[in-house]
């Protein structure tokens, strides 16, 4: 899938991959309680506030919340 963020990864902006997960929106602030699985919330903050802080490219395979409810 493909998107984009804010520079500070606080606003996730439209993104194609509507099909896969549900309530879809153009732009959220709310992302990654929405689309990133719950065991792996806190691995995903801590790698943005890593590459934030390190300037770093963000590279990282988690779990993200289908449309379905289960994790993908």
């Amino acid at each position: 899938m493909v998107y984009s963020m804010s520079p500070d990864w606080k606003i996730m902006n439209d993104f194609n991959g509507r099909v896969l997960f549900k309530n879809s929106v153009a732009t959220t602030s709310d992302w990654k309680s929405v689309y990133v699985y719950s065991d792996d919330f806190q691995l995903v903050t801590s790698t943005i506030e890593e590459c934030i802080s390190k300037k770093k490219v963000f590279e990282l395979e988690h779990r993200v919340v289908l449309a379905d409810g289960n994790p993908g």
